[in-house]
C-alpha cells in the first residue's frame, strides 16, 4: 500500500513540477531564442518553442488529470470571451480563403494562426487549473523570471547599438554588426533577440510597469528610503529597460509606455492607493511618492539624450540641440570652365519588416487600413479566414498603394491587430476580442466604476474575494503592461512573446486578486469528495487500463514533438534550397528542396519553391539538348504547380509562381507563353491593383502577339503607377513595334510619337538610364 501510495504521489508531484518549470521555460526561451538556419531565424523557433512546451504542459496535466480519476478546468472570469473568441477562430478557419494558412498561420511567422491560439488558450487554462494552494508562489516566481530574463535580452542587443552584436559573433565569429543587411541596422534601430525593433520594444514595455511596480512594492517592515536593496535593483533595471526601448528607435513602444506610465497613475488614484494620495500637504506627497518620481525622473533624463522616435519631440534631445547649434562650414564658390554632374535621384531604401517604417509610413498605414476595412466589407461576418489578410488584402487593395515607397512588398498583416481580426475573422472574432479585453479590465475596476449592476444583467459573475490586497501596486503593474500590449497591437500586430502576455497576465491577476476558488473549478465526473488527502485505495491505486492511457499520451505528445521537429528541420532545408535559388546554384538548390518536401510534403510553401526551381532547371537542361530528362523535370514542376493552384486557388503566390513556370519554359519553347498568359490573368483577377502584376500582364499580352490589348493593360499600369520605369519602357517597345511593323522604317506616324513620349517620360525621372538613351540611338532619334 505504501509502495502505491509513493508512486501515485511521486507521479503527481512529477506532473506538478514538470508542468511549472515548462512555464518558467516558455518565458525564459520565447524570448531569446532564434537560429541562423531556419528560413525565419526569429518567430518561426519562437513558435516552435511555445507548441512544444504547450504540448509537455496539456500532457503532464492531463496525466494528473488521468491519475486523479477527474478532469479538472478552473472557471475564471473570461471563460466566456475567452471560448467566443476560440469558436470565432473555427468558424473563420472553416470557412477560409486558404485553410492550411488558417490553421498554421501565415509562413514562417506562424502566430496568429489557428494553432497558435488553440496553444495560448491551453496555457491559460493548464496555468490557472494546476497548483492549487502555490498558484501566488508560482506567479511570483514566473514575474521574477521575466524579469531576469529580459535583462539577458537587454544585455544581448545593448553591445549591436554600438557596433558588436553578439549574435554576429555567435554565427559568424565576428564581434560587429556586419552579419546583417542595409535593412536591418542594429546601430540604428536595436533588435537584440526579438529580431525586429518594434517588437523589442512592445517586450519591454510589458516588462517596464513590472520592474517599476516591484520597484515600488514594499512590505510591512521595509523602510520608505530610495537607498532600499529592492528598489534600488528594480529601479535600475526598469531605466535598463528603458534606454533600451529607446535604441528601439519605435514610436508605437515610445507612446505604449508613457500612456501605460500614466494609467499606473491614474489607477492608483482610482484604487485610492496611498503612494500617490492628494490629501497631504506637498512634502508628505513627495516623500511618499519619491521612489516613483525617481524613477519616472530617470526616464525624462534619459529621454533627453537617447534617440526619441517622435519626430515632434526631437528638437528636445540634448545631442539634437547641440548638433543643430554647431556652425557648419559654408560652401567656397569656385569658378570653373567645367560643367556641373547631372544629380541622379536618391535610391529609395525599403523599410523595415513589422511596424510600417518607411518614410510615407503614415499614409501607408492609411492606405492598409483603408483596405482591411474593406475585406470586412467583403466578408462582414466571420472574415476572409484567418491569416488569410496577405490574399483578401490584394483584392481590394487600394491603388493609391502604389504611389508609396513599399508598393512591390507583400502585406500579410493589416499592421494592425484590430483590424487584422475585423477582416480576417469578421464582426464575431473582432467582438469576440475586444469583449475578451474589455471584460477584463471591467472585472478589475467593477468596483471604482459602479458597473456591477451592468455585469449582473450580462449574468457575468463579479468576483468579490479581494484576500490579495497588499499586491495591489503588482496588479496594476500587470495592467499597465496589458495596457501596453493592446497599445503596441494597434499600430503593429501581435507576436509570440506579446500573445503569451496578452493571455497570461489576466490569470496573473486573478491570482493576485484570490478570484480563482477551487469550488469554482468545472469537476468531471462531479466527485468533489475525491481529494489529494484521501487515502481511499481505490483512489490512490492506478489501474492497468490508466497506465495504458498514460502511455498512449505521452506517445501520442512525442509524436506530435518529433513531427514538429521534422517540420523544422524540413524548412532548414527549404531555407538553404531558397537561397541557392536566389544565387542561381539551382542544382544545390534541387536537393534541399527536395529533401524538404519529402520530409514535410503537406507544406505547399515548400512545394511552390521546388516548383519554380524544377522549371529553371528544365529550361536549361532543354537548352543543353538533354530533351529527356528537361521534359521530366518539367512535367515534376507543371505537376507541382497544377496541385498547388488546384488546391490553393486564392493564394495569390502560387498563381504568380506558376505565371514564373511558364515562362521559364517559354524561353525555350514558345508553346508555354500562352499558359503563362493565362496565369498571370488568374493573378490579375486577384490583385487587380497590383502594379507589377499588370506589368507582366501586358508584357505577355505583347509577347504572344496581341500588342494592342498589351499596350491597353500597360496604359492601365502607368495608371496605377506613373512612375514605374519599367512599364513606361515596355510601352515605349511596344509603341516603336506598332509604329515600324517590327522593321525600321516608320509606317505610324502617331505610334512613333507615343513611343517617343514614354521614353521622354522616363528620361524626366532618370535623365541617365543608360538603357533608353541606347534606345534612342538605335532608333536614330536625337534628344
Amino acid at each position: 500500500m505504501q509502495y502505491v501510495r509513493i508512486i501515485y504521489m511521486g507521479l503527481l508531484s512529477f506532473c506538478n513540477i514538470l508542468i511549472e518549470y515548462s512555464f518558467y521555460l516558455l518565458f525564459i526561451l520565447v524570448p531569446v531564442v532564434f537560429t541562423d538556419n531556419t528560413s525565419e531565424l526569429f518567430e518561426f523557433n519562437k513558435m516552435w518553442v511555445t507548441f512544444i512546451l504547450t504540448i509537455v504542459i496539456c500532457v503532464a496535466w492531463a496525466t494528473k488529470m488521468l491519475v486523479k480519476k477527474q478532469i479538472k478546468i478552473q472557471k475564471t472570469p473570461l471563460d466566456i470571451p475567452i471560448l467566443l473568441f476560440g469558436l470565432s477562430q473555427i468558424i473563420s478557419t472553416a470557412i477560409s480563403l486558404d485553410q492550411h494558412i488558417s490553421m498554421w498561420g501565415y509562413y514562417s511567422r506562424f502566430n496568429g494562426g489557428l494553432l497558435s491560439t488553440i496553444s495560448y488558450i491551453l496555457l491559460y487554462y493548464a496555468f490557472v487549473s494546476n497548483f492549487n494552494g502555490e498558484r501566488l508562489r508560482v506567479v511570483k516566481n514566473m514575474l521574477w523570471v521575466t524579469l531576469g530574463t529580459a535583462v539577458a535580452v537587454t544585455l544581448w542587443g545593448l553591445p549591436s547599438h554600438f557596433g558588436h552584436d553578439p549574435t554576429c559573433w555567435l554565427f559568424r565569429g565576428q564581434f560587429n554588426v556586419d552579419c546583417w543587411t542595409y535593412q536591418f541596422q542594429p546601430t540604428v534601430r536595436m533588435f537584440s533577440s526579438l529580431g525586429q525593433p518594434d517588437w523589442l520594444g512592445a517586450y519591454l514595455n510589458i516588462l517596464i510597469p513590472i520592474g517599476l511596480a516591484f520597484a515600488l512594492f514594499k512590505n510591512s517592515e521595509e523602510k520608505e528610503s530610495l537607498l532600499n536593496k529592492k528598489f534600488l535593483i528594480f529601479g535600475i533595471l526598469s531605466v535598463i529597460f528603458y534606454v533600451s526601448l529607446m535604441f528601439t528607435l519605435s514610436r508605437a513602444s515610445f507612446v505604449a509606455v508613457w500612456v501605460s506610465l500614466a494609467f499606473f497613475v491614474l489607477a492608483l488614484l482610482i484604487k485610492k492607493n496611498p503612494l500617490v494620495s492628494v490629501g497631504s500637504n506637498v512634502s508628505n506627497l513627495l516623500k511618499k511618492n519619491q521612489k516613483f518620481l525617481a524613477i519616472v525622473g530617470a526616464f525624462v533624463v534619459v529621454s533627453f539624450f537617447a534617440p526619441i522616435p517622435i519626430v515632434q519631440l526631437q528638437k528636445f534631445n540634448i545631442p539634437n540641440a547641440i548638433q543643430s547649434h554647431v556652425k557648419k562650414p559654408q560652401p567656397v564658390a569656385v569658378k570653373s570652365n567645367v560643367p556641373a554632374a547631372t544629380p541622379t535621384p536618391a535610391t529609395a531604401q525599403p523599410a523595415a519588416s513589422g511596424e510600417l517604417s518607411g518614410a510615407d509610413s503614415g499614409n501607408i498605414r492609411k492606405i492598409v487600413w483603408e483596405g482591411a476595412v474593406d475585406i470586412w466589407k467583403q466578408y462582414p461576418i466571420f472574415g476572409s479566414g484567418v491569416e488569410t489578410f496577405a490574399f483578401a488584402y490584394y483584392k481590394v487593395r487600394p491603388a493609391a498603394h502604389n504611389q508609396t515607397s513599399e508598393w512591390d512588398y507583400l502585406y500579410n498583416k493589416a499592421h494592425n491587430e484590430y483590424l487584422n481580426y475585423l477582416s480576417t475573422t469578421g464582426s464575431f472574432g473582432f467582438l469576440t476580442y475586444m469583449f475578451m479585453i474589455l471584460l477584463f479590465f471591467a472585472l478589475v475596476f467593477h468596483k471604482e466604476l459602479r458597473i456591477g449592476p451592468v455585469l449582473q444583467k450580462l449574468k457575468i459573475k463579479i468576483p468579490e474575494n479581494d484576500s490579495h490586497t497588499q499586491y495591489q501596486l503588482i496588479v496594476l503593474g500587470l495592467l499597465a503592461s496589458y495596457l501596453s500590449i493592446l497599445i503596441t497591437d494597434f499600430f503593429g500586430f501581435s507576436v509570440v512573446i506579446t500573445n503569451l502576455y496578452l493571455f497570461l497576465i489576466p490569470a496573473f491577476v486573478f491570482i493576485y486578486n484570490n478570484w480563482l476558488l477551487e469550488e469554482n473549478s468545472v469537476l468531471l465526473p462531479s466527485a468533489k469528495s475525491s481529494s489529494l488527502q484521501s487515502t481511499k485505495n481505490s483512489y490512490i491505486h492506478i489501474s492497468f487500463g490508466q497506465w495504458v492511457i498514460i502511455v498512449i499520451l505521452v506517445l501520442f505528445g512525442g509524436n506530435l514533438i518529433y513531427n514538429l521537429y521534422k517540420f523544422w528541420d524540413a524548412d532548414k532545408q527549404y531555407y538553404l534550397g531558397y537561397n541557392y535559388d536566389k544565387i542561381q546554384q539551382f542544382d544545390k538548390a534541387y536537393q534541399y528542396l527536395h529533401a524538404a518536401v519529402a520530409e514535410r510534403s503537406d507544406e505547399p510553401t515548400f512545394s511552390d519553391e521546388l516548383s519554380i526551381n524544377d522549371a529553371i532547371i528544365a529550361a536549361q537542361l532543354a537548352q543543353q539538348k538533354q530533351t529527356k530528362q528537361a521534359s521530366q523535370i518539367a512535367q515534376e514542376g507543371l505537376t507541382i504547380s497544377n496541385q498547388l493552384t488546384t488546391d490553393y486557388p486564392n493564394n495569390l503566390l502560387f498563381w504568380k509562381t506558376r505565371t514564373r513556370i511558364y515562362y521559364a519554359l517559354a524561353q525555350v519553347d514558345s508553346r508555354y507563353l500562352q499558359p503563362a498568359l493565362l496565369s498571370i490573368q488568374k493573378a490579375a483577377e486577384l490583385a487587380p491593383t497590383d502594379a507589377k502584376i499588370m506589368y507582366n500582364l501586358g508584357v505577355l499580352y505583347g509577347q504572344t502577339g496581341d500588342i494592342d490589348k498589351g499596350i491597353q493593360t500597360l496604359q492601365q499600369t502607368v495608371t496605377l503607377k506613373p512612375d514605374y520605369i519599367d512599364a513606361h519602357y515596355a510601352l515605349a517597345l511596344f509603341y516603336r513595334q506598332k509604329a515600324t511593323n517590327g522593321k525600321n522604317t516608320v509606317i505610324d506616324p502617331q505610334s512613333e510619337k507615343l513611343a517617343v513620349e514614354q521614353v521622354n517620360i522616363i528620361l524626366s525621372m532618370d535623365p541617365n538610364n543608360q538603357n533608353v538613351l541606347s534606345l534612342l540611338k538605335s532608333w536614330g532619334e536625337s534628344r
